[in-house]
């Protein structure tokens, strides 16, 4: 019974772990190698919901350590660094910085935008009036 126990917890934490040398963090970001993204990660990203324009323009305008060209994620960006091996918050141990809410993607459709919940990484369709949460994301 113990064994099974502990060869169960083993599995587990296997399984949840972060990929190898994926992320890496640095100063005001995490560079994410596999995906060449580098992912905002300072304490303005749990301060601030915003409506999702507000969201567009606040990347656009942002710079982390003199880099600029900041914009918000795709849905499918946003989800990659979900580990749905975890909740609250759903995401790799990299990123220090968090807030188990629904984050703001750039995917628009009408008077709504998607979003992605770190609490288990389940996707919505959102007001764009509503205030989210965001996480900005640069290609590099």
């Amino acid at each position: 019974m113990i064994r099974n126990f502990l060869f169960l917890m083993i599995l587990a934490i296997a399984v949840s772990a972060e990929p190898a040398g994926r992320f890496i963090h640095e100063k005001g970001y995490v560079r994410d190698t596999s995906q060449h993204l580098l992912w905002q990660d300072t304490d303005a990203v749990a301060k601030n919901a915003r409506e999702w324009y507000e969201a567009k323009a606040y990347c656009a305008n942002l710079e982390i350590e003199g880099i600029r060209g900041w914009r918000l994620p795709t849905e499918e960006e946003l989800l990659s660094i979900v580990d749905f091996m975890v909740i609250d918050p759903a995401i790799y141990p990299t990123f220090k910085v968090v807030v188990s809410e629904d984050y703001w993607t750039a995917q628009r459709n009408g008077e709504k935008a998607k979003s992605v919940y770190f609490g288990s990484g389940c996707t919505n369709d959102d007001d764009l009036q509503k205030k989210l949460w965001v996480r900005c994301v640069k290609q590099y």
